[in-house]
């Protein structure tokens, strides 16, 4: 016996598209490609999170292509835990950028990177190496950096050139006070 599937085709079109399932990134040296950074509420928690969604380009730890994630918790945790999550998100923008305007990270721009998905399609370099807490805990310490300017300016062999890094510098852009062009 079959159904009218039809009767669920609205709401199949309204629905979330199912999330990839993807590994916390482990210790190591990893370039990643973004692929998504949605910012969304726990419904267990009800914490606010960022999450970094990406492929791995090359790592010593992951294979190519395995797809990762790592969580970036902005409510429910100790306010030094909130300033570092928040440290390391604008390190991920600033990343994104090109060269000349890394330094330029502004509200506006960290608005564009997540909610308009501008940092899509970035490749960045993450270190993760272990650490011990003063208490003797053991847990791992991110780092966030520029990948190289070759994989994001398209410049690198076919298999590993992003789709494009969003970000455009252009001459109608505004310029900072240290001539460097702001992107957008």
């Amino acid at each position: 016996m079959t159904f009218d599937i039809g009767q669920y085709s609205a709401d199949i079109a309204n629905a979330e598209f199912d999330r990839v399932d993807r590994d916390f990134m482990e210790e190591g040296t990893h370039l990643i490609r973004i692929e998504g950074v949605p910012a969304i509420t726990s419904q267990n928690t009800g914490n606010n999170l960022v999450i970094l969604e990406a492929q791995i380009v090359s790592s010593d730890y992951h294979a190519p292509e395995t797809p990762v994630k790592h969580l970036f918790q902005l409510s429910g945790v100790d306010r030094w835990k909130v300033q570092r999550n928040l440290s390391q998100l604008k390190s991920i923008v600033s990343a994104t950028l090109p060269a000349e305007a890394r330094h330029l990270v502004t509200a506006d721009i960290v608005n564009r990177a997540f909610s308009e998905g501008l940092c899509v399609g970035a490749v960045i370099k993450v270190i993760v190496k272990k650490k011990t807490s003063k208490n003797g805990a053991g847990y791992l310490a991110y780092s966030f950096l520029a990948g190289p300017d070759e994989l994001n300016r398209g410049d690198a062999p076919e298999t590993t050139a992003p789709s494009g890094n969003n970000w455009n510098v252009s001459e109608s852009a505004g310029a900072s006070d240290d001539g460097a062009d702001v992107p957008f």
